[in-house]
Parts: structure tokens; sequence; C-alpha cells
């Protein structure tokens, strides 16, 4: 158990018995590889399939079987927090059966995810409050594709919900499944390194969620021409770059998003102080190219010519965020 002195409500607890992390042992002793057989594949970034494809968690293998061969162990909830979402029917998703806990209690609401889970423990269903070592459920498998057993792993997300309005946006989409996740579907998820923050916490430098996600890289930053208050902003108003001030008129708002497109800061702007474009216009303002290029795999950004353009990814999360 690990405790901070930062805002967080409570203590923290690593999200399977495996103790190697807290004793400072290497990732190898605790990281799933995929196939490759490379650890770094069971990292956070752009890590699968030799660097072109982003892997949105970390994967953390058991360490206790059964005669069989398959895991053994229990999925604890990492701090006090409040079930949103548990899924048991592991062909819906490729996150097999997976759990989400909110915390409203920290300084910034994040998520927790849980998934490829055997099974959702008893009494675990959406609205169920936990405390940091609860049993969500045992470590498997589960998923809508195959996973041998000797992968069995626990895939462990933290993040942000990008839209409240999810549902309306996904029956715009041509989806052949409905959605059967809420406002809990993977697509209206955005994860950090999970690794990132144990490190600081275990290393004594977190202070807060919002210094913890604001501290990240920006990658790039984005304008969008709407008078919307997207429900992002008031959902995460700690991420604001300024005060929010509905009577001086919005005219647009700048958003901030890592190299890996998670959204890390918003700013409005107001009447007078930007020349008007065309509802729904966007622009790209700032770029880190190197840090863009470095982490290509998840497209947010598209090369054109000597420039740039939004790639399809935060084109979505923009989308979903001012519904234009």
């Amino acid at each position: 158990m690990l405790t901070a002195s930062g805002q967080i409500p409570g203590p923290i607890v690593w999200p399977t018995p495996n103790n190697a992390f807290m004793r400072g042992e290497d990732v190898s002793k605790f990281i799933q590889p995929t196939v490759s057989g490379r650890v770094s594949s069971g990292l956070y970034g752009c890590v699968r399939n030799d660097g072109n494809r982003f892997h949105e968690a970390v994967d953390l293998f058991p360490i206790f079987r059964k005669p069989n061969g398959e895991p053994d162990e229990p999925v604890y909830a990492v701090m006090k927090g409040v079930v949103v979402y548990a899924n048991g029917v592991a062909s819906r998703s490729s996150y097999g059966c997976y759990v989400v806990v909110e915390h409203p209690e920290a300084d910034v609401p994040v998520y927790t995810l849980y998934s490829h889970l055997a099974s959702v423990a008893e009494g675990i269903s959406a609205g169920t409050a936990v405390e940091a070592g609860r049993v969500l459920g045992q470590l498997g498998r589960s998923a809508s594709y195959d996973i041998p057993k000797e992968r069995a792993h626990l895939h462990f997300e933290i993040g942000l919900r990008i839209s409240d309005d999810f549902n309306t946006w996904y029956s715009e989409q041509d989806y052949k499944d409905p959605n059967y996740f809420g406002l809990w579907n993977g697509m209206n998820l955005s994860g950090m390194d999970p690794l990132s923050f144990y490190l600081s916490i275990r290393g004594g430098s977190f202070e807060s969620f919002k210094k913890h996600i604001t501290a990240q890289a920006v990658g790039s930053k984005i304008r969008i021409f709407t008078d919307k208050v997207p429900d992002f902003a008031t959902r995460y108003p700690m991420l604001l770059g300024r005060e929010l001030s509905l009577d001086r008129g919005i005219v647009a708002w700048d958003v901030a998003f890592t190299q890996y497109g998670m959204p890390i800061g918003m700013t409005p702007w107001y009447r007078g102080e930007l020349e008007p474009s065309t509802a729904g216009a966007i622009e790209l303002i700032q770029i880190d190219e190197a840090l863009v290029q470095k982490t290509a795999c998840w497209r947010t950004l598209v090369k054109k010519g000597s420039g740039y353009e939004v790639g399809r990814f935060l084109q979505r999360y923009l989308k979903l965020m001012f519904a234009y």
C-alpha cells in the first residue's frame, strides 16, 4: 500500500497481488508482453507492432495460477471511488469483462479501468462504493478475441471521459453493434500512463492529479470556433486555462492534447479577443513536431505537404466534445 501527500482520497494500492513494483523491481517482473516477447509491448504508448500501434494502458501478469494454468488471483480497486460500469459479457468488447471505477474525491475525478477479467466480483455493479483494495473481479483473459492463458493479464488504465453525449455521437456512426457500454465505451475514454502515476506516488513527487495531468507534454493545440460549452469543461473545470465567463460570449476554444491525443487543458476565448470564423472551423495553432513524429502511431496529426492537419482520432474527440 502506498500513501500520497497530494490530493488523493486515501491510500493507493497496486491493482494485483504482485508486489514487484512496490519493491522497486524491474518492469519485467510485473509487465506482460505481447506475443513479441518484448516487455515494452505491455507498457503505455506506441509500443505495439514495431511502434505502429498505441497501447493505452499497462498489462500486468498474474503471479498465482491454478493447476490448469489459468490465473488465480484478485484484481483490486486502486483507490477509493464508485463503480460506474461493470461488463460481464466478454464477447461484447475487446476489453472482455471489465470494471470502471470513477474517483470523484480526487482533485480531478479520473477513472480507472480493469479489463480482461475472468469474472466480475459479486456485489460489484454501477453505484457500488469501493475503498482501495476492494476486490473488483478475478484476473483473466476474457475478450472478444482470443488471449492464450500463458498471456493472461490485467489491462489497467487511468484517464478522463470525453463526453456526456457519447450515445448521440455513436448513434450517428455506421456501427453494426449497439453501444452496450454507455458513457464507458472505450471510444469515450482517454488514458494516461499508469506507470508514470505510480512512479510519482512511490517517489514522493505526486502533488495532485491536476499537476500530474497538465505536466504532460503538449503534442498539439487546436483552436475550434464555437460558442458551445463542452461538458468536458464543466466536468473538469480544474483543467481550464482561464476562468469560464459565460456572459462575455465565447467565440472559440483552445484544446491542448498530448502526443497521444489525451486532452489535458482547455482555454475559452471571448468576444473581442479573436476575429470570428465559421462555426466548427478548426486551426492547428501549436505543434511539437518532434514529439508528434516520435509517437505517430495514433496519428493524432497527419503530415500533409510541408505541414500537418488534424487526424481522424482528434477529429473524433473534437466532435464528441463540441458536437459540431
